[in-house]
Parts: structure tokens; C-alpha cells; sequence
């Protein structure tokens, strides 16, 4: 399979002609280095993150990397995904089990992008699923007194946040300050 991510092709004549202009040597545009850089680690296995992606089966849908119907992979993407919103936003996948398809990418900034992903920690929050780090950030220095109570005394994820959770309303509604750990 040949990947196109040149920017120029040749026309009837042998001459070159633009293809659409985002990559050229002094103006490569964000959206552009994005979808290369996306290629790479889906389907070159020399490349530095490939295991984390490529490796997984983690693939860019085929129009996206050869195109269709006269416009090439990268016109397809930036059509799908549009032009980054600011320059603290990333491409991210909505559902980290599939690939980079229509409908599941997104720009997304490094918050959220640290909200999706495949080793967060959950736990279960009045009826609701919450990350660990969300569930912990009214607790001063939460999450040290979980990780602490999860090795400590051996617990999982929900019971560690349970212990945790218990202990500081405890301490507060005696007045004791909670900051120390031990």
C-alpha cells in the first residue's frame, strides 16, 4: 500500500503541480503535522509510537491515508475534522478502542485528552463513574492519601477511594486538619 502524503504531484506535462498547499517546506500547518504524524504511528512500525498504536491495531481509515475521489487523505481529514480550534488542542479519539475514522476524532485540549484514556482509574461516585483524580480533587493532597491506602493496606481502586473519602470527613467534621500524610 503506498501512502500519499506528498504535497505536489505532476501533471499531464511532467510539471508539478500543488496538491493543497499545507505542507510545504516554510509553512507546514498544524492540521497537516497532525495527520503525518497520526500515519506514523498507525502504520509504520519504525516509528517511535507504533507499539502504542499501530501495534495495538490502532489504523487510519484507508481514505484518509490514499484518498478518494480526486482529494487526497489529508483533504479528506481536515474536512472531518476541521482546523484546530487553538494551538492547546490536539487530535484525540473519542473511543481509544478504535481507530482514526470518521466520527471518532476530535480536537481536544490536554485535559480532556487526559480524561480519555485507556489506564484511568474509575470509581463509582454517588450512582456515578468518576476518574479517580476527579473523584479526589476537593480532598487536600487526595490523591497521595489514595495511593498510600491502596498499598498500604492492599485495597482495589473503589475501596482505597471509600477509605480515603471516609477518613477526611471524618477528620473534618471533628476540625481536624487534614494535610499530613504518613
Amino acid at each position: 500500500m503506498r501512502y500519499k502524503y506528498h504535497t505536489r504531484t505532476r501533471d499531464a506535462h511532467g510539471r508539478f503541480e500543488v496538491i493543497h498547499g499545507e505542507a510545504g517546506t516554510d509553512s507546514r500547518s498544524a492540521e497537516w503535522m497532525t495527520w503525518k504524524k497520526v500515519l506514523e504511528r498507525c502504520e509504520y512500525p519504525g516509528t517511535k509510537n507504533y507499539a502504542d498504536y499501530g501495534g495495538r491495531g490502532i489504523r487510519v481509515c484507508p481514505e484518509w491515508i490514499n484518498g478518494v475521489d480526486g482529494l487526497s487523505g489529508f483533504e479528506l481529514f481536515l474536512l472531518e475534522v476541521g482546523r484546530r480550534p487553538t494551538p492547546q488542542h490536539q487530535i484525540d479519539r473519542i473511543d481509544n478502542s478504535r481507530g482514526y475514522e470518521p466520527g471518532n476524532v476530535k480536537w481536544s485540549t490536554r485535559y480532556e485528552q487526559t480524561r480519555n484514556k485507556r489506564n484511568n482509574q474509575w470509581v463509582m461516585v454517588a450512582d456515578k463513574m468518576m476518574i479517580v483524580t476527579d473523584a479526589l480533587a476537593h480532598i487536600p493532597n487526595g490523591k497521595i492519601h489514595f495511593s498510600k491506602a491502596k498499598k498500604r493496606y492492599n485495597l482495589g481502586i473503589q475501596e482505597a477511594y471509600e477509605l480515603v473519602l471516609r477518613r477526611y470527613e471524618e477528620r473534618t467534621r471533628r476540625g481536624i486538619k487534614w494535610t499530613t500524610v504518613r
